[in-house]
């Protein structure tokens, strides 16, 4: 996996916050992702966009499946680093599992 730095010189005013309780908040958070990507001063190449907005449905897609049914997104700039950041509802912390190669998810549920 290759690790991919970008600086932020003008960044967006106050972090991109979206929250939702269904299938529709993912797209929501998806194009919440462009957006903020969009006003970051230099912009993020399209590979670095597509990047945070597969990361950016993965993770709201499992705080809806996982996580208790809702889920909070903030999107924040620092020097050299965007923060993604997922809060659910759900009071279990999450925990390493041995993967399940034969079942649904690839191994990764």
């Amino acid at each position: 996996m290759n690790s991919t730095t970008i600086s932020i010189t003008s960044a967006p005013p106050v972090p991109t916050v979206v929250q939702g309780d269904s299938a529709a908040g993912i797209g929501r958070a998806r194009q919440a992702a462009r957006a903020f990507t969009a006003r970051l001063n230099p912009a993020p190449d399209q590979d670095m966009t597509h990047t945070l907005v597969l990361v950016v449905s993965e993770l709201v897609t499992n705080a809806l499946r996982h996580g208790g049914g809702t889920f909070s997104l903030r999107l924040n700039t620092h020097p050299d680093a965007i923060e993604v950041a997922v809060d659910d509802t759900s009071p279990r912390l999450p925990r390493m599992r041995t993967p399940d190669l034969n079942g649904p998810g690839g191994g990764f549920r």
